[in-house]
């Protein structure tokens, strides 16, 4: 890599990083207004809910699309890359209408009101309009131009201004009205980035409509490792999501939609840490397609490199938590915080630590073939994560979900580093 390959790359990072703490930031002040100016705990829970359930429902719109496609794109021609991208475009739009269908299988399971769950709904519709930004922020990442790769990000911080705006100056309907205005900002997104920035890439031999099915043709050899590796990571996906799901909806079965302000106010807190973990793992998982070429040293070599990038971001963000907790700036930010918010906090940040850490191992793992060993692994993360969840969960509900995730994200990071063990050593040995 040339030096100034280094010095975009590390711009494109320090943009990212950026507009991870200004996410962060904006999370803090959106959920510290919210506790001031909802109408009492119930709907500030209410709203801090649908809020924070982004996260959740943009895993499952990408379902592995991702991975595939930044080795996709590396494999690719030029002339080959506009029936790629929208190939991956097709898909997410596909994604996002299983991801609401999803968002109404959970909001029934949850035991949602009518009034939540409309509103909730409405929320999750926006993942149609955001495979346009996810996709661009895709091509960009793989062209390894992170300093544009950030719409997805900007997108959502315009949403969130207008759903906080919307939520303190309405006085009725202010569940549903929030959720609408969040939607429409995206739809506008939407048509900002197909027309200003994927149309110009986007465009092949033929003019054709964005939803033809003749793109798929024209991608000729290219959709079937695309499909194939889609499938498999989103089937990995698709499992962490499960894991995800069936927690979250026992969580609120258990606890009540209206009693959720402890939880997600310990998530907004660690939304810094959160995002940052994020950020690393996005900078990084370009590169791992490379990884299948390189040798042992060299992949374990990354590997500890991107360990040490972890764990020193986990170490900042711990150590300021617990700062700004004992100058008692957490309490004064979030007025409905306590001790216990603090110690959810500082489980999530480990959680999230831990699972963007094996994420490129797992990735590895898919790349290698290595699919039926990591799928056995991932079943028993889950339902031991389930088993730990419900076995705690009469003695703390939130600590019981969050500490099940925890111990999702550990088994599952060893099951990876196991599996690409067992794996060098059966290449030693036919070698």
């Amino acid at each position: 890599m040339t030096v100034s390959a280094r010095t975009q790359r590390l711009k494109g990072g320090l943009i990212q990083y950026a507009l991870s703490v200004t996410s962060g930031l904006a999370n803090f002040a959106a959920l510290k207004i919210l506790q001031h100016t909802a109408p009492n705990h119930a709907v500030y829970s209410q709203l801090s809910t649908i809020l924070l359930s982004f996260t959740t429902y943009q895993l499952l719109t990408d379902l592995g699309t991702q991975t595939e496609f930044f080795r996709t794109f590396k494999n690719s021609e030029r002339r080959e890359l506009p029936a790629l991208l929208h190939i991956l475009l097709q898909s997410r739009l596909a994604l996002g209408i299983v991801s609401f269908l999803v968002a109404a299988g959970y909001a029934f399971l949850a035991g949602f009101s009518s009034e939540m769950t409309l509103a909730f709904l409405v929320y999750q519709l926006a993942f149609i309009p955001f495979a346009f930004v996810s996709t661009a922020d895709s091509f960009f990442l793989a062209s390894e131009d992170f300093g544009r790769a950030i719409l997805s990000r900007v997108a959502r911080l315009v949403a969130l201004a207008l759903f906080l705006c919307s939520a303190t100056l309405n006085k009725t309907n202010i569940l549903l009205v929030s959720s609408l205005f969040s939607t429409l900002t995206f739809i506008i997104f939407a048509f900002a980035t197909w027309f200003l920035l994927l149309r110009p890439h986007a465009r092949g031999d033929h003019s054709l409509p964005i939803l033809s099915l003749r793109w798929w043709q024209q991608a000729g050899e290219l959709k079937k490792p695309f499909l194939a590796g889609s499938a498999i990571a989103g089937a990995f996906v698709v499992l962490q999501f499960v894991q995800s799901f069936v927690a979250q909806a026992f969580l609120v079965r258990s606890i009540g939609e209206t009693s959720l302000s402890a939880i997600n106010t310990s998530l907004a807190v660690a939304t810094p840490a959160i995002l940052a973990f994020q950020t690393l793992n996005q900078l990084q998982l370009p590169s791992v397609a490379q990884w299948t070429k390189a040798n042992n040293k060299e992949i374990k070599t990354s590997l500890l490199r991107y360990a040490f990038r972890i764990g020193v971001v986990f170490v900042l963000m711990t150590t300021g938590l617990w700062i700004a907790h004992r100058l008692g700036w957490v309490s004064w930010f979030f007025p409905l915080s306590n001790t216990a918010v603090v110690q959810l906090s500082l489980i999530t940040i480990a959680t999230h630590a831990i699972l963007n850490l094996g994420s490129p191992t797992l990735v590895l793992c898919q790349y290698k073939k290595r699919i039926q060993p990591l799928f056995w692994g991932m079943l028993i993360s889950i339902l031991m994560s389930w088993a730990c969840q419900f076995t705690l969960t009469s003695f703390w509900p939130e600590a019981a979900l969050l500490l099940s995730l925890l111990l999702f994200s550990i088994l599952i990071g060893f099951f990876g580093l196991i599996i690409l063990e067992l794996h060098k050593s059966k290449d030693l040995n036919a070698s």
